[in-house]
């Protein structure tokens, strides 16, 4: 990927820290900088969550809950409810046609969930890879439809939002970063890289199975990115050697805040080319810490509660994390970088608002230009001010 300036030039990290001292911040002025970083899909081509997630339904074994406690997490009685009403179009922001595939994806995990668990108990093998793959497969296409639809969700249920960790519920936290390594330690030659989430027609009658491929498709106008997975952790190189320079040659405190759980995101900075970011002086000495993720409230015997623990580092919540980082350090928010303007939006319109600067990820220029038009409109000069890592230009 290449790091382009707010005219859609190439320049490299060399050029943006020169940017840095000369254009933006003269005189020294860098030195009052703090940076912060989204992860998912902004310094890693991934989706770390996702991935770990995945790992999670890999191993049959990892789930322990009876089916009606399963039934429970998997859609709260609550979020059931705002479902079945948007299905019948009672609810604005909520499409019906979403709400009622939402609905039926619950109806068919969890006879799946039946399936295979039953089979594990029994030790049989009776179809058990392509349900396994099924219940992959469906399991994130209605973590797909909570990430669409969170922010209408969030409004209607006092702020709650339904993430996928709740799964880690009754587990040691140790588990979460075990699962990380795992994801991790994949190389590029590894069998299994890549793995198919099929469809399979047969579980239909074996499972009772409603959703299809193609109503997937209808409902959301393209075909599903989660058919097949790439489960290879690839770094964005020019979002770490941007970061790299700002840390080690400017002396600029960073950390990484994420919607993700913060041990997924320490063990994929510990574990790669990010591995930097732990060195800094700020995080030697204790004083801060390299990363502001989402954490799960403490349950019974030391294990996780399904409920995160005060507000997911998400939107305003992000934002307000990454000042308080900034703050810390005696510094003020002058470079972030994210890939989403709903949830990195507001804490890269916080630096540019700190007369700072903003780092956007994607696919082109004209398509992030587009994307981002409500966090940096053209019409108050906001465009010296971005500066885009992008596939192509």
């Amino acid at each position: 990927m290449e790091l382009l300036n707010h005219q859609g030039q190439e320049i490299n990290a060399e050029t943006f820290a020169d940017d840095i001292k000369n254009i933006h911040f003269p005189d020294g002025g860098y030195k009052s900088v703090a940076l912060a970083s989204d992860m998912d899909n902004t310094m890693f081509d991934n989706d770390l969550g996702t991935l770990v997630f995945l790992e999670k339904m890999d191993d049959p074994k990892f789930w322990h809950l009876d089916t009606d406690d399963f039934r429970q997490l998997l859609l709260p009685k609550a979020y059931r409810k705002l479902l079945t009403e948007g299905a019948d179009r009672h609810v604005d922001g909520l499409p019906p046609p979403v709400c009622k595939l939402a609905l039926d994806l619950a109806y068919d995990i969890v006879n799946l969930y039946e399936k295979i668990q039953a089979n594990v108990k029994a030790k049989r093998a009776n179809g058990e890879g392509k349900l396994s793959e099924e219940f992959a497969r469906k399991m994130i296409e209605l973590d797909r439809i909570f990430v669409l639809i969170d922010g209408v969700l969030s409004k209607n249920l006092n702020g709650q939002i339904l993430m996928r960790t709740r799964f880690f519920a009754g587990k040691n936290p140790s588990a979460i970063t075990n699962l990380a390594q795992k994801v991790m330690h994949r190389h590029p030659t590894n069998i299994g890289r890549r793995v198919a989430l099929n469809i399979h027609p047969e579980n239909s009658g074996y499972a009772d199975q409603i959703v299809t491929e193609d109503r997937i498709s209808q409902v959301h106008g393209v075909v599903s990115p989660f058919q097949e997975i790439d489960r290879y952790v690839k770094p964005v190189n020019a979002v770490r050697e941007l970061i790299q320079t700002a840390v080690q040659k400017l002396r600029i405190p960073a950390v990484v805040a994420t919607g993700n759980l913060k041990a997924i995101a320490k063990t994929a900075i510990a574990e790669s080319e990010y591995d930097f970011l732990l060195k800094q002086k700020y995080v030697r000495e204790g004083e801060h810490s390299a990363v502001v993720g989402t954490w799960l409230r403490p349950g019974e015997n030391g294990t996780l509660h399904p409920r995160v623990q005060g507000k997911p580092v998400l939107w305003d919540h992000k934002a307000e994390q990454a000042l308080n980082f900034a703050h810390a350090s005696r510094r003020e928010l002058k470079i972030a970088l994210g890939d989403s303007p709903s949830t990195d939006g507001p804490m890269l319109r916080a630096s540019v608002a700190n007369g700072g600067v903003a780092v956007v990820v994607g696919k082109d220029i004209d398509s992030l230009r587009k994307r981002f038009e409500k966090v940096f409109p053209p019409e108050q000069r906001y465009r010296e001010k971005v500066y885009y890592v992008v596939e192509n230009k």
